[in-house]
């Protein structure tokens, strides 16, 4: 859309907003279905309408306005759950091996890839990045799709004193004292996060992320906070941030979401927390680069105020495929001809409402069986009500007509429980996952050798998916690289100390001064193929 790159700001806000009611337009129907999938994974089942119908208020009790089902407390089981936490630990439990090359065969060069490579693992342990796979692999199963953010924020990090430069970049002295003059200067540290399909949005009529002309993030944050982050001179800061106030219109992505964050397990219910503070709509816009903007271009909208507007290009790296935001998104499995992914969840729900179904039936009728129905003339003086059962009582009954007869219960034929089985392998086939990937052997297989033939099945129905996992984590590591090279202008203490525990004294010096620039340019990082998938070692088996 040419009014994204306008130099009317009013313009841009304009083509904003209706690019904003659109997102929310094309997901109304596709948070219903997350709702729900979440809902379900998480074991709460008895909800009869996920999500349709709109959200309690702020002091409300329920996280969605359905009607339960009336069969609440029957028996239910959760086979979802399990099928989700095998892949999940499929996907995260081996580290990625990672390959740093140099861009040239110069011995700097190769020096600054091996430093670069030992940076990288370091920061593996100290970003959390397990934990952030984790989370990825939750949410790319339940909606489809997760993205992976890695960004520089400036407020993190301890305070580091740094001499006062002037225009030329010499340092500005003291006429006082005749020392050079220092300023306190908060050091920063590069972030990785997921973020969830609630909150990203962007250029739904193309079908791959590589053809998106925008995308953008919405999160609520404290009115406060955004005075204070953006409220400052600067290229790019408009000076309106003292404008923002509190938004009452949230919408409905991000209404789902704060209302999960509050929702209890089995019940579904949900109190959602009073305000405490003044709380606003956030949204972060990214505009792909063209001629006009060759950088692309990034706007901060808070509380339908423009509050940063800049065409710097602050996340545009060379070389770098999708180098102009800041997300790498993954897709567990491709929706033809749609852009967000196909959730193995939603997939497996109305099969877990047919067992719950089963299940139902089966707890009636356990319930029930061991409870007799009396069948009596109507000319008899029997009363069915005094036939309370227990040993060693004698009834008596006056009248004509037959002896009252007892109606026993019927037990559930034998087709109901073979269907219950028969759902959970359907189950279990749709997701690829075996029973010996979750731990369990199948019935009658007890050899090594065939289980482990089991587990390399079972790997190999997943192939495609741990090629675009492995493909999803080298392109955030690329991204997080570049972040670090460009955004990190101080040492890091504690990537330091980190990297000094694992290597000893020998690169001390190094390690003391690094900084983002030391990262050669032209660096390459790639993950060694396959190295994130689970290894089985012959003649041994290693279950999930």
């Amino acid at each position: 859309m040419k009014s994204l790159y306008s130099d009317n700001r009013g313009t841009v806000e304009s083509a904003i907003k209706e690019l904003m009611q659109e997102d929310d337009s094309v997901k109304s129907s596709l948070v219903n279905t997350w709702n729900e999938n979440i809902c379900f994974a998480n074991g709460i089942q008895h909800m009869s309408n996920f999500g349709r119908g709109g959200f309690s208020n702020e002091n409300g009790n329920r996280i969605f306005s359905e009607k339960e089902s009336r069969q609440k407390n029957f028996y239910k089981t959760n086979e979802i759950a399990p099928i989700v936490r095998t892949l999940v630990s499929f996907l995260t439990r081996a580290r990625p091996a990672l390959t740093v090359g140099s861009a040239d065969k110069t011995e700097k060069s190769k020096l600054s890839a091996d430093f670069t490579r030992k940076v990288m693992d370091a920061k593996y342990d100290l970003d959390a990045e397990r934990e952030c796979s984790r989370m990825a692999a939750y949410w790319g199963l339940l909606t489809g799709t997760a993205f992976r953010k890695d960004y520089y924020d400036y407020t993190l990090g301890p305070l580091a004193t740094l001499p006062v430069l002037d225009e030329m970049g010499n340092e500005v002295i003291d006429p006082e004292t005749g020392q050079p003059q220092v300023e306190q200067k908060q050091v920063g540290n590069n972030v990785a996060v997921i973020k969830t399909p609630y909150e990203i949005g962007c250029d739904f009529s193309v079908s791959s992320f590589e053809d998106i002309s925008y995308i953008h993030e919405s999160y609520l944050a404290d009115v406060e906070w955004v005075r204070e982050s953006f409220d400052r001179e600067g290229d790019g800061y408009t000076g309106l941030a003292g404008q923002v106030t509190g938004d009452n219109a949230i919408g409905l992505n991000l209404q789902s979401l704060q209302q999960l964050r509050f929702t209890s397990d089995v019940t579904g219910s949900s109190k959602v927390p009073g305000k405490s503070k003044e709380k606003t709509t956030v949204t972060e816009f990214y505009i792909k680069p063209n001629r006009d903007k060759p950088k692309g271009r990034m706007l901060v909208i808070a509380g339908g105020v423009c509050v940063y507007d800049s065409d710097r290009g602050e996340y545009v790296f060379d070389g770098l495929s999708g180098s102009w935001h800041p997300y790498t998104p993954w897709v567990y499995e491709p929706f033809v001809g749609r852009l967000l992914g196909k959730s193995l969840v939603a997939e497996l729900v109305p099969l877990q409402r047919r067992l719950n179904e089963i299940n139902e039936s089966v707890l009636k009728n356990a319930n029930t069986v061991g409870q007799v129905d009396i069948l009596t003339s109507k000319l008899s003086k029997f009363e069915a009500k005094n036939f309370e059962g227990g040993g060693g009582k004698v009834y008596t009954w006056s009248g004509v007509g037959p002896t009252p007869e007892k109606w026993q219960g019927m037990p559930l034929p034998i087709q109901f429980f073979n269907e219950r089985q028969t759902l959970v392998d359907q189950m279990v086939r749709i997701a690829g996952t075996n029973f010996v990937m979750s731990g369990n052997a199948p019935s009658g297989v007890t050899a090594a050798a065939a289980l482990e033939m089991l587990l390399q099945n079972a790997s190999s129905q997943q192939s495609d998916t741990s090629i675009t996992w492995e493909q999803f984590h080298e392109r955030g590591y690329c991204k997080k690289m570049n972040v670090i090279k460009k955004f990190a202008e101080f040492p890091n203490a504690d990537l330091s100390n980190y990297l000094q525990s694992m290597t000893g004294d020998a690169l001390s010096t190094e390690l003391d001064a690094f900084i983002g620039s030391d990262i050669a340019d032209g660096v390459t990082l790639k993950i060694e193929a396959g190295s994130m998938m689970p290894k089985w070692r012959s003649s041994s088996v290693t279950l999930l």
